[in-house]
């Protein structure tokens, strides 16, 4: 029924030439594995550009552009297209090619029972990559549905490196970062504003707001189709009062007080679902104290997904909360497992990576009203770690110290950022 369908994209994606900017998501070496992958993140973040990517990096280590089967299963030509005709891709595959194909299959929740047709491709030694994120089902669930057949990857906004890439501005070099200073900079603060989705980048402020609009728009329509919400406006409230609250502590039964005054009533269960709602849809995540108390566990921090959607909430300007959500946001693209503290002193961030734990604070600006504060709850932390680094990620400074003999490096976001992210 869809072979002639089929035959059409599978040869139009042979020969197809797309413009895109290179991502480097995943190492040349699991790229040259035979294992599967799973691409999962909040929509818009490049997850379907990257199977571009990816495919011509196969090439140009010795596959051919015939091995591969790349479909979207958003293309309107196969709208009615259902797990009884899962069979007509390798099908008609075989008519064109000799090779073992590749699969790069593109949205492939759209069809009925697709985990089960992916399941069985990897069982029977095929190599596939996946993307997929809709309201019928989260890009969150869908490496749940494969077990451990396909490797999961988060497909995140840009990172700061990632966002000057693209604005093709050069950074690689101590020569190029003194010449191009103040371009940087000046990308910094529009960063820092409206986050990394590759589709602003280059746009007016204006432009970039009504985009960023939609996907808050299609980012809700999805929370609420999927788990019938009805009165999205508890949804939308809970939202900002977590962006009020970056870099707060916070528990379900504060936000519910808070809720409830602003006219809201809303259950304790309900605020939990709708915290792993959010989460799921990518669209907060959220981190647990450094501290084996069950009491303290009940308190959580959360942090919004990118920046971009902090500025469509009209509340009092905040570059401290901003950058505090900035760093938290980059670090988990470079993989680091995110914890805070909070006993004695209080420190933003404890950052865990092969074994390693490193306290770090945020702080848009140093000074004397905040110098002690910040200074020791860092210390406070180095105490808890048993470590003699700490660091104080800022706007502008870049200097060493030594406080109460521990070494503490202050290091300004773009310099952290350009330099390998780089904690030593």
């Amino acid at each position: 029924m869809y072979e002639q369908v089929l035959e059409n994209i599978i040869v139009r994606n042979w020969n197809q030439k797309i413009v895109y900017k290179k991502r480097n998501i995943l190492p040349n070496s699991d790229l040259d594995s035979n294992i599967s992958f799973c691409f999962i993140g909040p929509r818009r973040s490049g997850k379907s550009y990257y199977l571009y990517e990816l495919k011509e990096y196969l090439i140009s280590k010795g596959h051919k552009k015939e091995e591969f089967i790349h479909i979207n299963f958003e293309d309107v030509s196969l709208i009615g297209f259902s797990p009884e005709n899962f069979e007509e891709i390798l099908a008609t595959y075989s008519k064109l090619s000799n090779n073992k194909p590749i699969f790069l299959l593109d949205e492939i929740q759209n069809v009925d029972y697709w985990y089960k047709y992916i399941r069985n491709l990897i069982d029977n030694q095929y190599r596939v990559f996946i993307t997929g994120s809709n309201s019928e089902l989260l890009s969150s669930e869908i490496a749940t549905y494969l077990g451990a057949r396909a490797n999961p990857v988060c497909v995140y906004p840009l990172s700061f490196r990632e966002y000057l890439d693209f604005l093709n501005i050069e950074y690689k070099s101590k020569a190029k970062q003194l010449e191009n200073k103040s371009k940087i900079n000046s990308v910094f603060n529009e960063f820092l504003e409206f986050g990394g989705f590759p589709e602003i980048v280059g746009l007016t402020d204006y432009r970039k707001k009504e985009i960023l609009l939609n996907y808050f728009e299609l980012m809700l329509g999805d929370v609420s189709k999927r788990w019938n919400i009805n009165k999205e406006d508890n949804l939308k409230l809970l939202i900002q009062k977590i962006r009020e609250n970056i870099g707060n502590e916070f528990s379900v039964k504060s936000l519910k007080r808070a809720l409830v005054f602003l006219g809201n009533p809303i259950g304790e269960k309900q605020i939990y679902a709708y915290l792993d709602y959010l989460e799921r849809a990518f669209m907060i995540k959220s981190i647990s104290p450094y501290n084996k108390s069950i009491r303290k566990k009940l308190f959580k921090k959360s942090y919004i997904i990118d920046n971009g959607y902090i500025s469509l909430f009209d509340v009092l300007e905040d570059k401290g909360l901003k950058l505090e959500n900035l760093v938290y946001t980059e670090m988990i693209k470079i993989g680091y497992e995110v914890f805070y503290y909070k006993d004695k002193g209080e420190c933003d961030f404890i950052l865990r990576k092969d074994q390693a734990l490193i306290p770090v604070q945020v702080s848009y600006e140093i000074n004397s009203n905040n110098y002690d504060r910040e200074i020791n709850g860092l210390i406070t932390s180095m105490e808890l770690l048993n470590t003699s680094k700490g660091v104080i990620i800022t706007n502008n400074i870049s200097e060493k110290k030594i406080v109460s003999g521990k070494e503490i490096k202050l290091v300004s976001f773009v310099d952290w950022a350009l330099n390998d992210y780089n904690f030593n």
